[in-house]
């Protein structure tokens, strides 16, 4: 299974659902990604809601029925790739968090920035350092915009670790 996602574009907060391109999605809480099963065709949908490094994606496995909740991670047992972005989404992704990284604060004023001094950071334990560097990775990966799975994504083809 190979899933390619495209990005819903920005909608109106009023929406309560949205059918696009043969997909009718809730839309709740999140940002939409569609697509389909490069090997099946099956249509495909995700908010990037993610727990435990795995991520919900709604498949449907029969034209014109429900959706089916699976949760999966980006790489199967293998490590081959289950989740990819498509074209030209994902170069746009990119260049949005490399112009981000560019003009976003070191880590040292941003901790500052948050109220975390180097006082505290040397008194620190080694899981709250942990936990300042995830925060301070989701800041410069635009984690306010965009899921887990896209970030992962984006990173991988930048060559740089979140």
């Amino acid at each position: 299974m190979i899933l390619e996602f495209r990005r819903v574009p920005d909608m109106d907060k009023n929406f309560t659902k949205l059918t696009y391109r043969g997909y009718t999605m809730p839309l709740k809480k999140g940002r939409w990604y569609y697509g389909q099963d490069l090997e099946t065709g099956n249509l495909c949908v995700t908010n990037g809601f993610e727990c435990g490094g795995r991520t919900q994606i709604f498949i449907q496995y029969e034209k014109g029925k429900k959706y089916t909740e699976e949760w999966l991670n980006l790489y199967d047992d293998n490590g081959n790739q289950q989740i990819t972005i498509a074209e030209p989404d994902l170069t746009n992704i990119m260049t949005d968090i490399k112009d981000n990284i560019s003009h976003s604060m070191d880590i040292d004023d941003w901790c500052m920035g948050n109220g975390y001094d180097a006082e505290y950071l040397r008194q620190t334990k080694k899981e709250n350092l942990e936990a300042l560097e995830k925060d301070y990775q989701y800041y410069l990966y635009m984690g306010w915009k965009y899921p887990y799975f896209v970030r992962k994504i984006a990173e991988k083809c930048m060559g740089k670790n979140i």
